[in-house]
This record gives structure tokens, sequence and C-alpha cells, in this order.
């Protein structure tokens, strides 16, 4: 929900059954739009526990007044209501702590909220619909702890967006790699460069002779001609503040296809 009229709106949801929760809510969340982005970390540390408490029990509450909401804004105005209260739960959960602390534990919770906003739209808004989530290859794969860096350092098993969505949908869930064999990206001045090597995904997808391929995994049986995807591979790993390094994965052990493009570049943004 566009958030200068959050606060308001929140307020005006609850008004439909607590007046005086409502307008806590209003003050709660205005104090909170009040605060500068790159001071909410610090300040929702700062006030953890009652905004913890209070944001729970707003997502509660609407949960509980789901037969009220309904009859008073209707099913879609109900399912909104309710994204917004979970959005804000989890929001609060996720700016908490110190952001020095391990890069793994804030990756775990990151990816966490992102996993149970998916599961949520899914179940509770959709439940008849296909969904498609655009993320970072990272967000997807479905095995991240048995992911590991080139210097063979693993990646301290976090549990990712991938992890949970394989979990609880099963084959359900479709997760599509992105890769490219060469040109320059959004990320700064990271560079594909010619990427060669039989050890390499993007070296074999290139071998193909396409611009453009997609290449389905997921009904594939272990032969001679595609054993690269249930072996150990390297994949060129691009990162907006690390830069790029390479990963060791085995291809069908974590996405079930690839959508690959030989030559990339930096996209002309529209003013």
């Amino acid at each position: 929900f566009y958030y200068p009229y959050r606060p308001a709106y929140l307020r005006d949801i609850v008004f439909h059954f607590d007046r005086a929760f409502a307008e806590e809510v209003y003050q709660t969340d205005q104090a909170l739009l009040a605060i500068s982005r790159d001071q909410h970390r610090q300040y929702v540390t700062a006030h953890y526990t009652e905004l913890n408490v209070l944001y729970s029990e707003l997502h509660d509450r609407i949960l509980k007044n789901k037969d009220l909401l309904i009859d008073r804004i209707g099913s879609v105005g109900y399912r909104e209501a309710e994204r917004n209260a979970y959005c804000r739960k989890l929001y609060i959960q996720f700016k908490n702590g110190n952001p020095a602390e391990s890069v793994v534990g804030r990756t775990n919770l990151r990816d966490h909220a992102m996993g149970e906003m998916a599961r949520f739209l899914k179940d509770r808004c959709y439940p008849d619909r296909k969904m498609i989530l655009w993320a970072h290859n990272f967000h997807t794969y479905k095995r991240a702890g048995e992911i590991r860096k080139s210097t063979y350092e693993p990646f301290n098993s976090p549990v990712l967006m991938g992890n949970i969505l394989d979990y609880y949908y099963g084959a359900q869930f479709y997760a599509i790699g992105m890769l490219a064999y060469r040109g320059r990206i959004y990320y700064g001045e990271v560079i594909y460069n010619h990427i060669t090597g039989s050890n390499f995904v993007e070296s074999i997808l290139n071998t193909a002779g396409h611009p453009y391929l997609f290449i389905d995994m997921a009904g594939q049986v272990e032969s001679n001609g595609n054993n690269w995807m249930f072996s150990e591979m390297r994949q060129k790993y691009l990162h907006s503040i690390d830069g790029a390094y390479d990963i060791i994965y085995r291809p069908r052990q974590q996405l079930d296809a690839y959508i690959f493009i030989r030559n990339v570049s930096r996209p002309n943004y529209l003013d």
C-alpha cells in the first residue's frame, strides 16, 4: 500500500472492530513513517518489543475479524488488509537487530520473510492462480546449504526463499535460473567476460550455439549427454556489493531450468 497513506488506511480498517486500537495503530505507524529510512533499523531495534507486539496483534485481530471485514469492505479489501498487516509484522522482525551482525542471520530472516509472503499470496490470496516470482537467482536455489563459494567456503547453510517454497510446494515450485555468457549488467561495472572451461554452467550452455536458450532440467534422468546437470559445476555469481565470484553447486539439485542469454547489456531506463 502506498506508504504515505498507510497509517490512515490501517486505522480505517481497524476502526471497523476497535476504535481505540485503531487510533493506537495509527499513532504508532505514523511515528514509524516519520523516521528517515536510514534510521529505521536503529528505531525499530530500540522499540522492538512494543512494535512487534502491536503489529502482531494487528495481524491477529484482522484474522479474527475476517467475517466482519469481508462484510464491510469485501473479500478483496480483506485480503489487502491482511497482506498489509502481515507485511508490517515481517518488516519489524526484519529491521530488528544490528546490521553489523552475521550476514547469514539477516539473509535467513530476509528470505524467511520473502518465503512467507509468497506463501501468503499463494495460499490466502490466489489459491487457484499460478504465480511468477522474479528474484535474484540466489533466492530461488532449493538446496542453498549445499552451495559453496569458489574457495570451497560454504554459505553457512542459509535457509533461502527457494528452500521454503520447495519444502511446502514440492514439484509445484518450478525454479528458473537466468545466466549470461558475456556483457555488462546493472550492478555497477560488473562485467561477464568470455567464460571458458567445461566446469562452468555458462560455458556448457554457450556450446549450444544459440543467442537465447531455455533448458528444462526437471524431467531429466542422468546420462552421458547431461551428466553436467548432476555434477558439481561452477557459475559466475554477481552481487551488488561483493562483485563477481564463482560458486559451486549441482544444477539439477538447485534449479529446474535455465534461461540463457549469450550477450547482455545494461538497460537504458526511462526518465
